[in-house]
């Protein structure tokens, strides 16, 4: 938890999702699998559940290179270019292979960054 407290146990809920034979799913919210570890940017939702904020772009998955050991973590919008249009020129989005440990300070700095804006 890098800002806040969570209970032990917490409820995210995602549009989309299969009743029966039906399945509905929409483009850019992130879908998990069981035992897949990620860090989500959560906001208050609904009573005591939380929604993913931003989807796609509060996603992040994190990655253990096998050999090494290594953790990475990669931002499901992480493949995507962005347009610049004051240079009109494509650059790559998002966070890519970022050490977790890395990540973890970055977010940390941006914590209290805010926090001593909101003083």
């Amino acid at each position: 938890m890098a800002k806040g407290t969570a209970p032990a146990q917490i409820v995210v809920r995602l549009v989309g999702g299969h009743v029966g034979h039906l399945t509905s799913t929409v483009d850019g919210v992130p879908r998990f699998r069981a035992g897949e570890e990620a860090i989500l940017f959560l906001e208050p939702a609904a009573g005591s559940e939380f929604n993913v904020t931003s989807w796609a772009q509060g996603t992040f998955r994190i990655r253990r290179d096998i050999h090494t050991g290594r953790e990475s973590v990669t931002q499901d919008t992480g493949g995507l270019s962005l347009f610049d249009p004051a240079t009109r020129q494509f650059y790559p989005g998002g966070v890519k292979n970022l050490p977790l440990e890395e990540f973890r300070q970055r977010v940390a700095e941006a914590v209290a960054r805010t926090a001593r804006r909101q003083k």
